[in-house]
């Protein structure tokens, strides 16, 4: 821009127009996976504003290639479809999950209230050479562009790239209009001036001559700003085809995650704009596309998904050798949350008395009247049954749910729903016995913490676990664990498509993981085991191999268990041999 020039600028209700001081969270490491070394990639499950904003302080400036996919405001919400798993461990049709929310309050003007500070965000973490794709589609790429224009400036700006999904199918061409068929890229720099950037080639297809009819010479056709939109772009196939795969109906890359987009257009993003070792982040990872095409060209990474069941799938897919043995894996990254603090945050200065109105009206429960002022055994009450809420920063008690039972026996209400983020005694503790009173304890998701979440729609039954641990016969201290089975005690409470699904009790549980010798419940944990399923291999390994331990004991094992709506569940056993037998007991919980 030439001096006193103004630059034009957006507006919308509720801009901001900077970034607000942030609330100074720090990520804090809740898996190791992989052998230990240096320099982890990172995976993190938080909503993406307050991670960059915690991120800052350590890779302020660091990071050489962003690629950011979000929501498109289409005001739909995106499902997870899953496959079934039969007898015979094959797939059986397909059940679903939620996956995401594009609605935004306020429309297009919420929309880009999300957007704005997370591209000023991105911008202070690339490098000085770094370089950031925007993945937006027509309805809202205009208003992104100016956005960015605003961020970066407008000689960052670099090129709009148009990528054509593919072929057109029946549903698309019925409409009465131009067909739509592309998405939009925009590429913008840090330093017009100084970026990286490899020129990259499509093969010359099978049969292609130059105009003057002589064989075609050098590396191929250089790719132009229009993807998938020529002859040699129409030439590829399999995994290197840039037609969407949401139009491939067999395509062995689906994963189910909503919106997925092919590994092949991100690897042309990074290897276009990055080199071998360097550090490439993707904010709105979902399945972890970005992260899988980065770990193939050699790059470390980033991701970010507020959706837990988006970051489960992204690690299943980063454990590329093997479901079972995770020292072996190839992948070597550090899972990483907010814990308690973004909860802080969701709840701003309203503190523990908002989190119970919250609660209570998520449930759609009304609040009553404490038993006792500093210690109500009661929040509300459903229909006919009473609702304890327990901390938003601690697990609820043992003591908290008793006495929230004997207060259900006093009123003559026959059953309490028990909301927690996390519970300090084992799901299978049936503490409603004695009471007449029947006990439900609902897990609170963190798509609470999204303000779009729908009344009821963060809150899941805490499934009961059960595992076998079996002495492996003349192998001395070695050991076997199997998961034998996850229960529901309310599948009446379950939509009447899920509960059909869910009455196999494997199809709950989404992966599983195992540390045999862990120092402490509080520590990262570090599995020995893992395994997960896919929608291409549905089955769910139950059975672990075996493990021999050096010595009578005790160890501490950790296993943890994920299940199909994203909610993770954490049990801790303490394993000896006295006197040469095998002895499991439930490890105490520190909390």
């Amino acid at each position: 821009m030439t001096p006193g020039e103004s630059r034009p600028e957006l507006r919308w209700p509720g801009k901001q127009g900077a970034l607000v001081p942030g609330p100074g969270l720090t990520l804090a490491r809740e898996q190791q996976v992989g052998p230990p070394g240096r320099d982890p990639d990172l995976l993190i499950c938080a909503d993406n504003l307050l991670a960059m904003d915690a991120l800052l302080a350590t890779h302020a400036g660091a990071v050489d290639l962003i690629y950011l996919d979000p929501p498109f405001a289409t005001g739909h919400d995106f499902v997870h479809t899953r496959a079934r798993e039969g007898d015979d461990g094959e797939p059986r049709g397909e059940f679903q999950t939620h996956a995401y929310h594009d609605r935004w309050p306020g429309g297009l003007a919420g929309f880009l209230r999300m957007l704005e500070p997370r591209l000023r965000l991105a911008h202070r973490l690339l490098a000085p050479h770094g370089s950031l794709y925007l993945h937006v589609d027509p309805t809202v790429g205009h208003y992104a562009k100016l956005v960015l224009d605003e961020i970066f400036g407008p000689a960052c700006f670099q090129r709009e790239i148009v990528w054509r999904i593919g072929w057109l199918s029946g549903f698309k061409t019925r409409a009465n209009n131009w067909i739509r068929n592309h998405d939009l890229l925009f590429f913008y720099t840090r330093d017009p001036a100084r970026f990286t950037f490899n020129k990259q080639y499509v093969p010359h297809p099978e049969g292609y001559r130059r105009r003057d009819g002589k064989s075609p010479s050098g590396r191929g056709v250089p790719m132009e700003d229009v993807w998938n939109a020529n002859s040699a772009e129409f030439a590829l196939r399999g995994k290197d085809s840039l037609d969407s795969i949401q139009i491939k109906s067999f395509s062995r890359e689906k994963t189910g995650w909503a919106t997925q987009k092919n590994t092949s257009l991100l690897r042309r993003i990074i290897a276009a704009s990055s080199n071998p070792g360097d550090l490439v982040a993707d904010f709105f990872c979902g399945s972890g596309t970005t992260l899988v095409a980065a770990a193939e060209l050699g790059r470390r990474f980033i991701g970010c998904d507020c959706a837990p069941a988006a970051v489960e799938l992204a690690h299943a897919r980063l454990a590329v050798h093997g479901p079972t043995d995770m020292s072996e894996s190839a992948a070597r990254f550090d899972r990483l949350g907010l814990g308690v603090g973004e909860r802080q945050v969701w709840l701003g200065a309203g503190g523990p008395d908002e989190h119970i109105t919250r609660l209570l009206r998520h449930h759609g429960a009304q609040p009553l009247a404490p038993a006792t002022p500093d210690a109500p055994a009661l929040h509300g009450q459903r229909d006919d049954h009473g609702v304890l809420i327990g901390p938003h920063d601690a697990p609820i008690s043992r003591a908290a749910v008793l006495a929230g039972l004997h207060e259900c026996a006093r009123r003559q209400l026959p059953a309490l729903d028990v909301l927690a983020w996390d519970f300090a005694f084992p799901a299978d503790d049936d503490l409603s016995l004695g009471t007449g009173v029947h006990l439900c304890c609902l897990q609170i998701r963190r798509e609470l913490l999204d303000d779009r979440c729908r009344d009821g729609a963060a809150l899941g039954e805490r499934p009961g676990l059960h595992f076998t641990w079996t002495a492996v016969p003349d192998a001395a201290h070695t050991v076997q664990l199997s998961l034998t089975s996850a229960t529901l005690r309310h599948p009446e409470r379950l939509a009447p498509g899920l509960r059909a699904a869910l009455s196999d009790w494997r199809a709950v549980v989404e992966s599983w993981s195992v540390e045999f010798a862990a120092d402490t419940l509080q520590a990262p944990l570090r599995p020995d085991q893992r395994w997960h399923r896919t929608r291409q291999q549905p089955s769910l390994g139950l059975l672990a191999a075996p493990h021999t331990y050096p010595g009578p004991g005790p160890f501490l094992a950790r296993i943890r268990v994920v299940d199909c709506f994203g909610a993770a569940h954490e049990l801790g056993f303490t394993v000896t041999w006295p006197d040469g037998q095998l002895t499991i007991a439930p490890a105490p919980d520190p909390r």
